[in-house]
């Protein structure tokens, strides 16, 4: 590998050689291409482990499409690409499952439910800096619901504006994930439990960043429940949004400002 220095730096490819730019860097990387071609990895013996990486890895990034559509209210929120980092947690719940054969090990989020509470769709600006008093949640995996208690809002003491907005709200959400397994017919993983409940979601008001609140209870509950399997795992996420008034009198959200996390699994 080598960096350019000369006066016309450049990334793509020309011939054999190709150069792309890498953050932690701050000159284009130079570099011949190689490696195994995509039939070589397909037939040959000696990548049969490289098929099974491969093969396993659709169940963990399935698993991660899972729980980002079950949080498509707060994506927004994020200030970084959250996926690779739900990707290496859901590798760990597959390297965990000692039973299944390597290749077709399946990602169990109902057997490693701990790993995921409490993360964070943020690195700037964390959720716990933001509200720093904990929103009480009990999961009611019968009824398919979730009882969350906001707690009383102390502008400057419990809760701190990361920034100049002067409003903000709370976005809630309640998701149904399955466990992913590895299906030998089709060649591909598929969720233990098709028939899921899909996710719902609540907003409050928007609130003047520097106004007291009481403690605000909140109920979320599956629009058709389901009697659960254990292969379903319930997440509950939380995110705070900071917005400004705009011209036509509605609010509207600021980019960036905000933050979320999931709050609790069960």
């Amino acid at each position: 590998m080598a960096t350019l220095t000369g006066a016309i730096p450049f990334t793509g490819s020309i011939g054999n050689i190709s150069a792309f730019t890498r953050k932690d860097l701050d000159k284009p990387i130079i570099r011949t291409k190689g490696g195994a071609t995509r039939e070589q990895i397909k037939k040959k013996p000696s990548f049969q482990n490289t098929r099974r990486i491969n093969s396993e890895w659709k169940g963990v990034t399935a698993l991660t499409k899972a729980i980002r559509h079950n949080m498509h209210m707060q994506k927004h929120l994020a200030d970084y690409n959250f996926t690779g980092d739900l990707n290496a947690l859901g590798k760990k719940m597959e390297l965990a499952d000692t039973v299944s054969d390597y290749g077709q090990r399946s990602v169990l989020l109902s057997q490693c439910r701990y790993i995921l509470e409490g993360f964070n769709l943020n690195k700037r600006i964390l959720f716990d800096s933001v509200l720093r008093q904990p929103i009480e949640c009990v999961i009611d995996r019968i009824n398919n619901s979730v009882q969350l208690n906001i707690p009383a809002i102390y502008p400057g003491i419990n809760f701190i504006n990361p920034g100049k907005n002067p409003l903000y709200r709370f976005v809630l959400m309640l998701g149904f994930v399955s466990d992913q397994v590895y299906d030998a017919k089709r060649d591909a993983y598929k969720p233990i439990s098709v028939d899921t409940p899909g996710p719902v979601y609540t907003q409050t008001e928007w609130v003047s960043v520097q106004k007291k609140t009481a403690t605000a209870g909140m109920f979320l509950q599956a629009t058709n429940p389901l009697v659960l399997d254990d292969a379903i795992t319930i997440i509950v996420s939380a995110g705070i949004e900071f917005g400004i008034p705009v011209a036509d009198g509605s609010i509207e959200y600021v980019k960036y400002s905000g933050t979320a996390k999931l709050l609790k699994l069960g």
